[in-house]
This record gives C-alpha cells, structure tokens and sequence, in this order.
C-alpha cells in the first residue's frame, strides 16, 4: 500500500529465475496506471552495479 500511496523507497519483484530484486521506487513510478503496477521489465545495471535504466517488456 505504501508504493500507491508514494510512500515507499524501495520495491521488490521476482525475476524470472527465481531472484528477488529491490529497486528504487521511484524508478517504477512511471510504470504505474490506475490498475497497478504490472508486466515484465528489463532492468540494466553499469559494471559497478549502479541502476541505468528500466525497460516495460510487456
């Protein structure tokens, strides 16, 4: 509930081979519609692990 209220940092989302992954909230928020938070994304880190950027896949 805190996520649809704006109030989270942090999300997490199971990958497709089975890890947990945190991301900053504020990354998926633009992903967000009135129905919630759905689909699949393809999330790409630089070589010191740093967030670069997140894809919608579907």
């Amino acid at each position: 509930m805190k996520y649809y209220q704006g109030r989270a940092l942090q999300i997490s989302a199971r990958a497709r081979d089975g890890r947990m992954v945190r991301l900053p909230a504020s990354v998926m928020r633009q992903f967000v519609s009135l129905s919630g938070l759905y689909g699949s994304f393809a999330v790409y880190y630089d070589d010191q692990g740093r967030l670069l950027q997140v894809d919608r896949l579907s």
